[in-house]
């Protein structure tokens, strides 16, 4: 049969492996060629196989064909060329330039590679993401800093403020025995009618307040 590709006879299988290869078959196929190409030929559908195999096999003409499978013999024609360029995939040519069942080797150990150092991949996400939900959970344990020091000076009695006499002893006989007492009654804003506690004195309270970080 004619190899419009080659530009030379050949017969079947030689004709389609030289079609899908573009270039002329020199030497006697091998038995893993033929298995390649039935290999290819099976992954089309099937009724683009059988085209194929009544046009490059059988040597029917398109019309021929056409009549077999009642549509057009454009169509026909347009169905062959677009199973040829598929058989032409790097993927599938392989199998005819190298014995399908070394390349079928070469992907199933490719294929346990990938899957093995997908497992891999896995197992260290897992770790990830473990150690994530670690770290998250002990910062939600852990003050910031700015607050450990901030909570440490509420604690502090009112005698390290270093306040004057006025100031001091307004305060202890309001009750208030720590920092904490006095940014409380500062906020409900009761300083303002406590004895002895006049402008001055609340003035030199807020900034010995803002002075440990308790105030802004």
């Amino acid at each position: 049969m004619f190899c419009k590709k080659s530009g030379y006879i050949s017969e079947w299988p030689e004709n389609l492996i030289e079609e899908i290869l573009e270039k002329t078959v020199e030497e006697p196929l091998t038995g893993w060629q033929i298995d390649g190409l039935e290999w290819i030929l099976g992954n089309l559908n099937k009724r683009t196989g059988d085209m194929i195999r009544y046009k490059f096999k059988d040597g029917l003409t398109l019309e021929e064909i056409s009549g077999i499978f009642g549509v057009g013999k454009e169509r026909v024609r347009q169905i062959i060329a677009r199973g040829i360029r598929l058989m032409r995939h790097p993927s599938r040519t392989v199998y005819l330039l190298k014995d399908y069942k070394t390349v079928t080797a070469d992907y199933e150990a490719e294929l346990a590679r990938l899957t093995q150092e997908i497992g891999e991949r896995e197992v260290e996400l897992d770790r990830l993401v473990k150690k994530i939900a670690e770290l998250s959970e002990k910062a939600e344990t852990l003050e910031p800093a700015a607050s450990r020091a901030q909570n440490a000076a509420l604690r502090l009695p009112i005698i390290d403020m270093d306040l004057s006499a006025r100031a001091y002893n307004s305060l202890i006989r309001c009750g208030m025995d720590t920092i904490e007492d006095v940014v409380k009654r500062w906020g409900e804003d009761e300083l303002h009618g406590i004895r002895n506690c006049g402008a001055v004195s609340r003035e030199e309270i807020r900034r010995k307040l803002i002075s440990f970080g308790v105030l802004n």
